[in-house]
C-alpha cells in the first residue's frame, strides 16, 4: 500500500500539505470522512490497510542469532584472551554470561514470534 500512495500524491513533502489539498486529492470531507462507495472504491485499489505476515523462524535460527551480535563477539574474545593468560575461571564466567544472554534471548524472542 504504501507504494502505490507514494506513487499518487507529489514526491515533495506530501505531508506537510495544507488539508484542503489533502481532502481535494484524496476526494473526502474533512466532516463526514470517505463516502461509503469512495470507501470501497479505495479497498478495491489498495487493498485491505494490514501489515504482511511474517514468517516465523525456525527455534535453531533465533538460537543461533543470539550469537552473532558484536557484544556476544567481544566477550567471546575477552574469554578467549582469558584462556590465553591462563584465566579458567574468568573465560567460564564470561562464557557464563554468554550462555545466560542467549537463552534469556532465545527466549525473549521465541515469546514475541
Amino acid at each position: 500500500m504504501q507504494a502505490s500512495l507514494s506513487r499518487e500524491l507529489p514526491q515533495e513533502d506530501w505531508h506537510l500539505l495544507e488539508v484542503p489539498a489533502v481532502v481535494t486529492h484524496f476526494g473526502t470531507s474533512p466532516v463526514t470522512g470517505l463516502s461509503e462507495a469512495g470507501a470501497i472504491a479505495s479497498l478495491a485499489r489498495h487493498g485491505h490497510n494490514v501489515l504482511p505476515e511474517a514468517a516465523p523462524r525456525a527455534w535453531l535460527e533465533i538460537l543461533l542469532a543470539q550469537f552473532v551480535t558484536l557484544p556476544v563477539a567481544l566477550l567471546t574474545a575477552a574469554a578467549g584472551l582469558s584462556l590465553f593468560t591462563d584465566g579458567l575461571l574468568d573465560a567460564a564466567i564470561i562464557m557464563g554470561v554468554v550462555g545466560i544472554n542467549a537463552v534469556i534471548g532465545y527466549v525473549t524472542e521465541s515469546q514475541s514470534e
